[in-house]
């Protein structure tokens, strides 16, 4: 099943147009410590996939789009938060819904969890950890975390030896096949993970992506969706049509837009 990608695109920037900057501060740490309005779902096994209708999407935390993955930059950026048939968040599907990416039509099964988190539940494991970092590291230390949730809760490793009862360092079961040369001893190890708190990751990240796919509108520009001239990170930067005349206005409204989003917090955001 695929996972949701970080947004992060790099393409030739026109010296001739305006460049738009837009950093959005810490979104990651901001979507945990905000938390969703409907708090985050637990799953387990017992918890049921249904056909998601226009009557019940609003109760799944969980939904499977159809739909192609977009073939070049510009159809990336004109269609976030959508990266093709894929599992989505809620958050993600309200968007695209909303923004007339998809129709219900294009909506699969979905799943909402048995268990459920407050919205709240990571704002004080948040606010002790940055207590406990310098500022440099209180960034990285909440997308280091994110991204191990991703690690597989296996290890693989072929060793190729003379004598298939050989003594290899690694421990589990392992597989023995005759090969060139001598034997092949295919091991699997389990190793300490947290694979299962991957539905957290893809709230998150849809987030995340739902997030850059309002950006253009915070421009004011219904046309800066499909200039593809330039590079995507979890800081958003567009090129808006103009001439080299406009850097100076360009440099202005920047350090409004700037200073715009440092000043509002994330709960005042109408979409998450």
């Amino acid at each position: 099943m695929r996972t949701p990608v970080p947004a992060t695109w790099g393409g030739a920037l026109d010296k001739r147009r305006d460049l738009w900057h837009i950093d959005v501060v810490r979104c990651r740490r901001s979507i945990l410590y905000e938390g969703f309005p409907q708090g985050f779902g637990v799953l387990c096994a017992k918890d049921e996939w249904v056909q998601c209708t226009p009557e019940n999407a609003a109760s799944l935390d969980y939904i499977w789009v159809r739909g192609k993955t977009p073939a070049c930059l510009s159809k990336s950026l004109a269609r976030l938060p959508s990266q093709g048939e894929r599992l989505y968040h809620a958050c993600a599907v309200r968007f695209m819904l909303r923004a007339r990416l998809i129709t219900y039509a294009d909506l699969g099964l979905g799943i909402r969890g048995s268990g459920r988190l407050s919205q709240e539940v990571f704002r004080t494991p948040l606010d002790v950890r940055e207590a406990a970092l310098p500022e440099d590291l209180r960034k990285a230390a909440v997308n280091q975390w994110l991204g191990s949730l991703m690690i597989p809760p296996y290890k693989y490793k072929v060793f190729t030896v003379k004598d298939p009862h050989a003594s290899v360092p690694f421990t589990g079961p392992r597989f023995t096949k005759e090969a060139p040369g001598g034997w092949d001893i295919f091991c699997r190890q389990r190793r300490v993970s947290l694979a299962s708190y991957r539905p957290l990751y893809q709230a998150v990240l849809d987030a995340e992506l739902s997030l850059m796919g309002r950006l253009p509108s915070a421009c004011g520009s219904s046309s800066t969706r499909n200039r593809a001239s330039s590079a995507w990170t979890a800081r958003w930067s567009s090129c808006p049509r103009s001439t080299p005349s406009a850097w100076r206005s360009g440099r202005e409204r920047r350090g409004q837009l700037a200073s715009a989003s440092r000043s509002r917090s994330w709960s005042q955001t109408p979409e998450r």
